[in-house]
């Protein structure tokens, strides 16, 4: 089931599987052995249900609910498709980070925060 959502999500955004697979990081190889049967590794679940702002129960077929359930004590938050999307593109580009040595997750980390802060700075208090 994991491959025919995995498709259907893939034709809806107009992209091959092996498309979106590079750019999430996985090799064609892997978009082949996930056409055969293979489920990928929870993380990797993850990361492919935040790319299409699915829930994993929903990328794996244990439910027809794309929506993903909101983080605990976020419950009753108002919920914004542009926040969801911006969620689910934060964590794609974070999904590495912990493979990363403390010493380059810091530096990661100093990067986002000075570059908040300039974009901050540079925008002035305008909001889209």
């Amino acid at each position: 089931m994991f491959w025919d959502r995995y498709y259907s999500l893939c034709q809806e955004k107009g992209k091959s599987p092996n498309k979106v697979a590079g750019e999430l990081g996985f090799s064609t190889s892997t978009a082949t052995q996930w056409k055969r049967g293979a489920i990928p590794e929870e993380k990797n679940q993850q990361k492919v249900a935040a790319y299409f702002g699915v829930s994993v129960p929903y990328l794996l077929g244990y439910t027809d609910d794309r929506n993903p359930p909101a983080p605990p004590g976020m419950e009753n938050a108002p919920s914004e498709d542009g926040a969801q999307q911006r969620a689910a593109a934060i964590t794609v580009a974070l999904a590495g980070f912990d493979e990363l040595s403390e010493t380059n997750q810091r530096i990661a980390l100093e990067v986002l925060q000075a570059t908040v802060e300039t974009l901050r700075r540079q925008q002035g208090g305008q909001t889209d």
